[in-house]
């Protein structure tokens, strides 16, 4: 069983992304069809905590914590798309400005 990816990930806001994240952790915990994801829930925990004090980092921080922000926010784009379709996601590149 798949998890059927929600296009997008773009298009949601920056403070709407730790929740969306959240959600699917939720959701994929609750559903023992997904107890082997990969990446774990455990991954997309940790790597949700991390966005969100990159986020409240680069609030009113430096363009380096702006850049960090970025960076962790196409992480954790990867691996929930990642999740979603099996497949390693080429949406987030080290050049992306």
């Amino acid at each position: 069983m798949k998890i059927i990816p929600k296009l997008g990930l773009s298009h949601i806001t920056d403070a709407g992304l730790g929740e969306y994240a959240q959600d699917k952790i939720e959701k994929i915990n609750a559903a023992p069809a997904f107890a082997a994801v990969v990446p774990s829930t455990a991954e997309l925990d940790a790597k949700n905590i991390e966005w969100r004090a990159a986020l409240s980092k680069a609030d009113d921080g430096t363009r380096a914590d702006t850049a960090n922000k970025n960076r962790v926010r196409g992480e954790l784009e990867a691996m929930l798309l990642f999740c979603a379709t099996g497949h390693p996601s080429q949406i987030f590149s080290p050049n992306r400005s």
